[in-house]
């Protein structure tokens, strides 16, 4: 990336993306429908995911601004989630104490 992004997931369900040496904000998600419990980074620095209490996750594309994968869990709300040290994997651990691959 050509500069830091800070990155923000709120509970009105959006995710608020922000240049910091320029302290601008850059632009917003809100695929979320309800709150967004945890936003993170990808190895590659190039795409963030997001997990919320609506039991999904999402991955973004910082380049283009758009959702790459949108993953559903059909049981509980998503509360945390982890990236394996390649990038190849996400881990999710949902409310009812479930993880998944």
């Amino acid at each position: 990336m050509d500069s830091y992004k800070l990155i923000s997931g709120s509970d009105d369900c959006s995710l608020a993306v922000f240049d910091v040496p320029y302290n601008k904000f850059l632009f917003d998600f809100k695929e979320h429908t309800k709150p967004i419990n945890k936003v993170l980074y990808h190895p590659n620095n190039v795409c963030i995911a997001s997990c919320s209490s609506d039991m999904t996750v999402n991955i973004y594309d910082l380049r283009t601004n758009h959702v790459v994968q949108h993953y559903q869990n059909n049981q509980e709300g998503v509360l945390s989630m982890a990236f394996s040290n390649t990038g190849r994997y996400l881990l999710a651990g949902c409310r009812d104490g479930a993880i998944q691959i």
